[in-house]
């Protein structure tokens, strides 16, 4: 990338380093698995890093794909990874014809049996020679599990990985956190499959960078200066000075009369409280939310008296402050001041729709579905069963609603749902939805709306309920959620 695009660019200089690392990874190392030895905060680079190379401007040969397949269970983790690389090649086989590459693979299937550190592998080796276009280039899998239910399985998985052998055409990627390193015992065993790689990105001087751009004396760049080191001093848990730099903010933005301001007011309660909740300073998180919220209703209500550009941020940060809120009164033994909090979400989802003249559909029935189910939880901890019920009931409601959203145009498939599809495409839709919501908040859902009925001695509404939950998360739903969560 010449200079004339990076000189000025924090991002786009760090990115560069990113990818100079990568080169000398594939050019000068015999290893085929990468390891980024980061700080937390370097994370979201490495991801804009695979971004930008997955993009046609990208610079690498490599193919890169994320995989962030939750790890659940050691002896079905690679099974998992196999149906994310089949959903990856579903729903891409088009956008790739596009560019000329057309892929023609036939995905592997494997029994229950099937070695563990094999299976994924495999896959992987017969998607990389399914097609001819890398030159080359690498299929290059980055495993980056949103969830890990055990830190100690993971490590015992990869490992298995690195005692088996990485095809030809094939790169493995994974970040490890320089503060708890995951795979450190795997690198003392196996040094020479391993590349570490620690780029020290140095991202507060990033953001300190990005903050400064413009003119120093103009109130937006003073105040991203004051937000990025109060984010600082939060990270640094220095309250004192957080709590001197968000007053400096705050003040800068009540002299301010433009509507984007009152926003820029609120994030800094939102970031005030979400400190001191990492801290378990409950009472001064819950002071903090209360004064975002109270500047997030007038802002919301102006908003919709106003109906000025169809502008949803109100409505969303108000939602997020609602759920941060409630989220701190449950853990401070306040369930039931909680559960009101929680149901406060859902009048203002139902603007956001409004607002949003129908575009945020999708978001805010999940959003209602995440309030029932959070104010079912906590009218369960104080032992209020029938309320419990209900809101998981309602819950249970905004999921079918959600599946309806997904699957019939509102959602993130790319198909005319207006005309008749072909029968094997629906199918395979209709998994790719399944496969979300086993993954999602909904078999908890489930589970507790189950233990709710059963607790009632309901047979007939199990039965109606089992079968609607069938439909939502498939037939076994409950044995894999088990299986998942060690039950």
């Amino acid at each position: 990338m010449s200079s004339n695009n990076t000189d000025n660019n924090p991002i786009l200089q760090r990115i560069d380093i990113l990818r100079n690392h990568w080169f000398d990874f594939v050019y000068e190392s015999d290893a085929k698995i990468c390891r980024w030895l980061i700080n937390s905060d370097e994370l979201q680079l490495i991801d804009a890093f695979i971004e930008m190379e997955s993009d046609e401007a990208g610079e690498t040969e490599d193919l890169f794909i994320m995989f962030d397949t939750p790890f659940a269970k050691k002896r079905t983790y690679s099974q998992d990874l196999v149906g994310t690389l089949i959903s990856f090649a579903e729903i891409n086989k088009e956008e790739l014809s596009k560019d000329g590459i057309y892929l023609n693979w036939e995905p592997p299937r494997y029994a229950e049996a099937e070695p563990v550190s094999d299976s994924f592998l495999e896959a992987l080796s017969s998607f990389a020679t399914s097609f001819d276009f890398f030159g080359d280039g690498c299929i290059v899998a980055y495993l980056s599990p949103q969830e890990i239910e055990s830190v100690k399985d993971l490590e015992k998985w990869f490992t298995s990985w690195i005692e088996s052998r990485v095809p030809e055409k094939v790169r493995i990627m994974i970040c490890d956190s320089k503060s708890e390193p995951i795979f450190k015992e795997a690198l003392e065993d196996y040094p020479a499959k391993i590349k570490t790689i620690e780029p020290n990105l140095e991202m507060g001087s990033v953001m300190r960078q990005l903050a400064a751009n413009g003119n120093s004396k103009e109130p937006g760049t003073r105040f991203r200066q004051l937000f990025v080191d109060m984010s600082q001093a939060a990270s640094q848990k220095r309250f004192s000075r957080m709590e001197d730099l968000g007053e400096k903010a705050i003040e800068l933005a009540n002299k301010q009369n433009a509507p984007e301001w009152k926003s820029m007011h609120i994030s800094v309660y939102l970031l005030m409280g979400n400190a001191y909740l990492g801290a378990k300073e409950y009472s001064k998180a819950l002071e903090s939310y209360e004064e975002g919220e109270l500047i997030a209703r007038a802002a919301f209500k102006e908003e919709m008296a106003t109906e000025r550009s169809g502008d949803t941020s109100y409505p969303k940060i108000l939602i997020q402050l609602l759920f941060s809120f409630a989220g701190t009164l449950e853990v401070s033994g306040k369930s039931e001041k909680a559960t009101e909090k929680y149901l406060e979400v859902i009048p203002i989802t139902e603007a956001l729709v409004s607002i949003s003249k129908g575009n945020e559909t999708l978001e805010a029935t999940r959003l209602r579905m995440e309030a029932f189910r959070m104010a079912a939880v906590t009218s369960q901890k104080k032992r209020k069963y029938v309320e419990s019920r209900n809101y998981n009931e309602l819950a249970l409601v905004e999921a079918e609603k959600y599946r309806e959203v997904l699957l019939n145009g509102k959602g993130i498939f790319p198909h005319d749902r207006t005309t008749k599809q072909d029968a094997a495409i629906e199918e395979q839709i209709e998994r790719m939805a399944r496969e979300m919501f086993e993954n999602s908040t909904i078999p908890y859902l489930g589970r507790a709306l189950l233990k709710d009925i059963r607790n009632d001695g309901d047979h007939e509404d199990e039965v109606e309920v089992r079968k609607r939950l069938s439909h939502l998360l498939g037939a076994n739903w409950e044995e894999k959620f088990k299986e998942r969560n060690n039950l």
